[in-house]
């Protein structure tokens, strides 16, 4: 699929940051940043049923993250910078692109590899970030690019409290991140692998 008829007949995309600013910190053991979030197989909201979604920020204010295994397919650098009105430069190689979630979008996010830094990270640890704004496009078009990383279009988010609830249903499973599937081949088996590791049976 190409990223024109991925993103189709919405805005112009952009990268931008959102939710940047610090935020109250939640204590250690109750934040899932960082970790898989998991559909359990009785999820009922089709907007989330069988994904695979990377917490980037869990607190007190709610959480944000990006839906893994919604696979929009691959673009060359080149074309990618160019649909956000970034001249291409020294940019080589292919991208692949994702549909991150519901909410906004026409806004991209970059998870990437956490070796490399550009601008603001939106969030970063355990070897992964979550980057946008205009830096990260700049870098990657004067040649400078993650060992791996993807691009996403919207997000997955929650208000305060409202992730806790649908735990509380057993909606989700949690899952320790595993950058080898994020940034693997195979998105279409991502949900069944990842709930294999926990050991729930399907």
């Amino acid at each position: 699929m190409t990223l024109r008829r991925f993103i189709g007949s919405m805005a112009a995309p952009c990268l931008v940051i959102l939710l940047a600013a610090t935020m109250p910190a939640m204590a250690e053991e109750a934040s899932l940043a960082g970790k898989f979030l998991v559909a359990s197989p009785r999820m009922a909201d089709s907007n989330f049923a069988k994904t695979v979604i990377y917490l980037c920020k869990h607190d007190a204010d709610g959480a944000f993250g990006l839906i893994l295994n919604r696979a929009g397919g691959k673009v060359s650098m080149a074309d990618m910078l160019r649909s956000f009105s970034v001249a291409p430069g020294k940019a080589e190689g292919v991208m692949q692109f994702r549909l991150g979630g519901p909410v906004h979008v026409d806004v991209g996010f970059i998870l990437h590899t956490a070796e490399f830094s550009a601008g603001t990270s939106i969030c970063r640890q355990g070897g992964l970030a979550v980057s946008s704004g205009r830096e990260i496009l700049d870098a990657f078009a004067a040649g400078a690019r993650p060992e791996k990383s993807v691009l996403f279009f919207g997000y997955s988010g929650w208000g305060a409290g409202q992730l806790e609830g649908e735990l509380k249903r057993k909606d989700w499973v949690i899952v320790a991140a595993d950058r080898g599937m994020i940034f693997g081949a195979n998105p279409k088996t991502m949900w069944r692998r990842a709930l294999e590791r926990r050991g729930v049976d399907l």
